[in-house]
């Protein structure tokens, strides 16, 4: 088990509570503030003269440059430590989005929105090692799973508050609000910097890694399919997210409003499938199997859907059985994941690693597009199957072998 606690490390629960909810809180407003600019294109295209595809790039500028360094980033956790980057991170995200509400031009929104994927960039590498070596290990797949679930609430939440807030003090001062609570969260994780710790928790007692034995460990075996393994499930995801609704008026023969309530209840049981995988991962060591069986049940499913084409109550069971068995899967992964890397390296296998969901949430609208513009609906639904199965196989191949699964 990488990064391990000595005994007398070990946090007591009411600890372990309150570094987590430092961590989803942060976590939280990551994934907030990746989806609370689309509802405000309505007012950004006006104001500046823009095109949807300009407004849209805001979003692609923040994703490239969180994409770019997030590796980097978990190196620079390693060596130096994790609170600092967290911190850095958390503010300069925020503030990036309190700017915005200022920006007197689109270049400046666009620079702002570059800026804020720097920041957004920490969270994976920073979170994940500063919850494996401040912890209780008992307690590792609950604390995972609801970091995973902060994120999940965070996209929730966005779309409605930028919409309600917005109608009520204008987009500019929404942006501003939405800023401002960040950097409380920032300033917060300051206040309780002993319980983040300001030091190198997770590499102390390892060796210094050269680029080269980095290098041999990033393209070892179980981290270079735990690297595949996010690529697919990012395509699945994104894919499935994207193109449900559509596929489904067209394949399934069903309005738009049906196909929004049953991708809904998708989301909604994914979301509890989370917590319970956190259950779930604290009680096994046979992740892989849980990350299979998961896997494999929601591609079942999926199949079934694509051919039995089901409507009213059967859609909305065979769509929650579907997304509680992906949410069981999060959990696991982190697990798989923390137990392929050495201790000392959870920053840079995490930010590596996590670059696998930018990867493959670029790849997946052109061939989900390409899909559609062919006319076939129903192999959306093969296709999210098929790539929810080689994420199965992505855990097979790539099972360290100290790692029962």
């Amino acid at each position: 088990m990488s990064d391990s606690i000595a005994p007398s490390h070990i946090s007591s629960l009411g600890r372990d509570r309150r570094i987590i909810g430092l961590i989803g809180a942060g976590h939280f407003f990551s994934h907030f503030y990746l989806l609370v600019l689309p509802p405000l294109f309505v007012f950004l295209v006006p104001a500046y003269n823009l095109t949807y595809t300009q407004a849209a790039t805001l979003i692609s500028a923040m994703a490239f440059t969180s994409a770019a360094i997030q590796a980097p980033i978990g190196a620079v956790v390693d060596r130096y430590g994790a609170f600092w980057p967290l911190v850095i991170g958390v503010a300069v995200q925020s503030g990036s989005m309190l700017l915005m509400g200022f920006a007197p031009s689109y270049i400046v929104l666009l620079i702002l929105a570059a800026t804020a994927g720097l920041g957004n960039s920490v969270y994976h590498p920073a979170d994940y090692a500063i919850m494996s070596s401040r912890l209780n290990p008992e307690r590792m797949g609950r604390a995972f799973s609801i970091h995973t679930f902060s994120g999940h609430i965070g996209w929730a939440v966005a779309p409605t508050a930028a919409a309600l807030l917005s109608a009520a003090v204008g987009w500019r001062m929404a942006l501003v609000m939405f800023g401002v609570c960040g950097l409380v969260v920032a300033g917060t994780m300051l206040i309780n910097r002993d319980l983040l710790g300001s030091g190198n928790p997770a590499g102390d007692d390892a060796p210094a890694q050269s680029t080269g034995d980095t290098l041999k460990l990033m393209l070892s075996r179980p981290i270079l399919f735990c690297f595949l393994f996010f690529v697919v499930i990012a395509m699945a995801g994104v894919g499935f997210f994207s193109f449900f609704i559509t596929a489904a008026e067209q394949h399934l023969s069903i309005n738009l409003e049906t196909a929004s309530l049953a991708l809904t209840a998708y989301f909604t049981a994914s979301a509890i499938g989370i917590l319970a995988g956190g259950q779930i991962a604290d009680r096994t060591s046979r992740h892989g199997l849980v990350a299979c069986a998961g896997f494999m049940t929601t591609a079942l499913l999926l199949v079934g859907i694509a051919e039995i084409r089901p409507d009213g109550l059967l859609l909305f069971v065979m769509m929650i059985v579907a997304g509680f068995s992906n949410g069981l899967v999060p959990p696991s992964r982190d697990m798989i994941v923390r137990a392929a890397t050495p201790p000392g390296s959870t920053g840079k296998v995490f930010g590596f690693v996590s670059v696998g969901l930018d990867v493959g949430s670029v790849m997946t609208p052109i061939l989900f597009g390409w899909i559609m513009d062919g006319g076939e609906p129903r192999l959306v639904f093969w296709a999210t199957a098929g790539m929810f199965l080689l994420a199965t196989a992505t855990v097979i191949l790539g099972r360290p072998k100290s790692m029962t699964s």
